[in-house]
């Protein structure tokens, strides 16, 4: 959707070496033309090698940021990566349960960031052991984040997310505004700032507000769903 376009462009720009997967638009170069990793298709298998478990590599933040369904069945809930393709592109907890198999277990494990819908929902086993966030740390994931309601496709919802990663990556964590942060830490400051109404808002956020005025930042069903798992 446009908002999750630009939510990529947004979190792209903060980390000028990532590599983009899926078919996003005008990702910031800030390095200049060709200093940015060439863009891979929105599919399974050019997303699994990002993520932890057994032939994953050590990447140190992944944030996926496409649709994610629970399903009557646990195991069937998934990442739904590109499910207008010919072939839709699913990514389920039962596959990535498998991923944990064989996996070494002294591999550095990274963040991964679910900025889905009912990332961190299950519709059967009511005491959420088992999510797609939870699959994630069985996986090798050292730290998730996920979210626990539909969350809406809303520019609201990516500037939580952006925030989260200013925060994570150093950028102004109070008291401390070149401290990096732990990935809890910073998604307990993202959602502080969205209560905030004398919030400062980092520059690139800037437009976004101006080009929006009146939105209603401190909502609770925007920035509340989003949970953390892990360090």
């Amino acid at each position: 959707t446009p908002a999750m376009h630009e939510e990529a462009r947004l979190i792209a720009a903060l980390y000028p070496g990532a590599t983009v997967v899926g078919p996003v638009d005008d990702v910031p170069e800030p390095g200049g033309p060709g200093s940015r990793p060439p863009s891979r298709p929105a599919t399974a298998a050019a997303v699994a090698p990002l993520l932890p478990g057994r032939g994953g590599s050590s990447v140190a933040v992944c944030h996926v940021n496409c649709h994610a369904t629970a399903r009557a069945t646990p195991s069937a809930s998934s990442l739904d990566l590109h499910p207008a393709a010919p072939v839709p592109q699913l990514l389920t907890l039962a596959e990535i349960q498998a991923l944990a198999h064989g996996r070494d277990p002294s591999a550095p494990g990274g963040l991964l960031v679910l900025a889905n819908c009912t990332s961190d929902l299950t519709l059967a086993d009511y005491d959420e052991a088992l999510t797609l966030s939870t699959a994630f740390l069985t996986a090798g994931a050292a730290s998730v984040v996920g979210s626990l309601w539909a969350i809406a496709d809303d520019i609201r919802t990516s500037m939580v997310m952006y925030v989260f990663h200013h925060y994570l990556t150093g950028r102004g964590l109070p008291g401390h505004p070149e401290a990096v942060g732990s990935p809890a830490d910073a998604l307990r400051a993202a959602q502080l700032w969205m209560l905030d109404p004398h919030r400062i808002v980092p520059p690139a956020l800037s437009a976004v507000l101006e080009e929006r005025p009146g939105l209603d930042l401190d909502a609770p069903h925007i920035w509340a769903a989003f949970t953390h798992h892990g360090h």
